[in-house]
């Protein structure tokens, strides 16, 4: 919650600072107010710098597009938790652009205190180029295999490297494979320098090799970035997990939707009544008198009991505590040609009063609805109303360029106020 809160603060103290420009030597203070807000956001979403925005960012792997849309709302509000409940996936690109069955990929991003939790290979096989009929009867599948290179010198062999993955794949069709490559990458994020890349070799089912125009996987520069290969990364960073945190769900009706005509329905029955009163009308309107009389004498003397008490007044004469808009763009805050998804999200904010006697509708805490008599009742002098702050909290995935071109969607835990209460 302290993170929400650091996060609304932090916006508001950068919207003083763009809103009030120095004039005349007034609000000197106001260029550094704004660099702290932007590095205490920035710790916030976990960035040791500030990704700089390049001038021209390639396409995201449609992977990361789609796994983004399918976990997340337009907002980037967390509908369903990533896969293994990584707290960040990672994309990686082929850096590898002269050697078709080489590949290599900079993993030396990631922390070594990260927990990798798994590693995936994706290369889009493309289609053959020529077989002939007899391969076309006689060999339907043949075996791909991964190799973690273990020296820069078994680069093009077999012997002495590590097999980390195999598996069939047809010869017909085109589409992407997945390779499970995790213990290579592991060894890499631990040890940066044992990084020497991957060797994929491709034989028929009798062991023979297959020459490569038979069964091929799309390159760099060779083919459209849509179908290059990438390394997709899950991990966990090791940031604690809120027990707030929660899937996206729809605001909860209490059993009740409102019904305009039902409300048109009630609104025409008083009018009616109004322009043709009935008998029993005209003597409610007799009652009603006699009681806004009864009730003027009867509100002096609540009001001199309630100075004398020194009371709140009624919940009427405050704002109640609501939820209310507060929409983090990251245009406005200058982030918006490194983050790919969303543009902005609302926030959200708590607002509003929480006098005695509270309701149910505010949610309050046992102690709150303790704190909030003894506010009425001014036995201690000391003790003010409950806050208005949220009652629950979302995550939100956010998915961006680092400053080395790959592809992160990362999960933060209590950055959306779901609905508000007295605490």
């Amino acid at each position: 919650m302290w993170k929400f809160g650091l996060l609304v603060a932090c916006v508001f103290l950068l919207d003083q600072s763009v809103a009030r420009p120095s004039v005349g030597g007034q609000h000197q203070d106001e260029p550094v107010m704004e660099y702290e807000a932007i590095e205490r956001l920035k710790k916030v979403f976990g960035l040791p710098e500030r990704p700089p925005a390049p001038k021209r960012h390639f396409r995201p792997p449609q992977y990361m597009l789609d796994l983004y849309n399918t976990i997340s709302d337009p907002d980037g509000i967390v509908r369903f938790p990533n896969p293994l409940s990584a707290n960040v996936v990672r994309s990686f690109p082929d850096k590898d652009v002269l050697h078709r069955s080489f590949f290599f990929f900079n993993v030396s991003s990631v922390s070594t205190t990260e927990n990798v939790l798994d590693a995936e290979l994706h290369l889009f096989k493309v289609r053959p180029r020529f077989t002939s009929k007899f391969m076309m009867r006689r060999q339907h599948f043949y075996e791909v295999r991964v190799y973690q290179i273990m020296a820069p010198q078994l680069a093009w062999q077999v012997e002495g490297n590590r097999l980390v993955s195999s598996r069939l794949i047809g010869l017909h069709g085109s589409g992407w494979e997945v390779f499970n490559i995790k213990p290579a990458v592991r060894d890499w994020v631990a040890d940066k320098n044992a990084n020497f890349g991957l060797l994929v070799t491709i034989a028929s089912l009798t062991g023979s090799s297959l020459d490569q125009n038979v069964i091929r996987f799309a390159k760099r520069k060779e083919h459209h970035r849509s179908k290059e290969p990438i390394l997709v990364l899950f991990s966990d960073d090791g940031r604690s997990r809120s027990a707030s945190a929660a899937t996206y769900e729809s605001a909860p009706t209490n059993g009740k939707d409102y019904d305009y005509y039902d409300s048109a329905s009630t609104n025409q029955e008083i009018l009616n009544n109004y322009y043709d009163p009935s008998p029993e009308t005209q003597q409610q309107w007799r009652n009603e008198r006699t009681n806004t009389v009864e009730k003027s004498a009867n509100r002096k003397n609540r009001t001199r009991v309630e100075r004398s008490a020194q009371r709140h007044p009624t919940n009427r004469q405050f704002e109640p505590c609501t939820r209310r808009n507060l929409y983090v763009d990251f245009d406005a805050i200058g982030w918006s040609g490194w983050i790919i998804s969303p543009k902005g999200y609302n926030a959200y904010h708590c607002k509003g009063k929480c006098p005695f006697p509270l309701g149910q509708s505010q949610k309050p805490t046992n102690h709150a609805t303790v704190q909030s008599i003894m506010n009425a009742l001014r036995l201690q002098e000391d003790v003010g109303q409950p806050c208005c702050v949220p009652n629950k909290l979302y995550s939100i995935n956010l998915l961006y360029f680092d400053d080395e071109e790959n592809v992160i969607l990362k999960q933060y835990d209590d950055m959306v106020a779901a609905n508000c209460g007295c605490h």
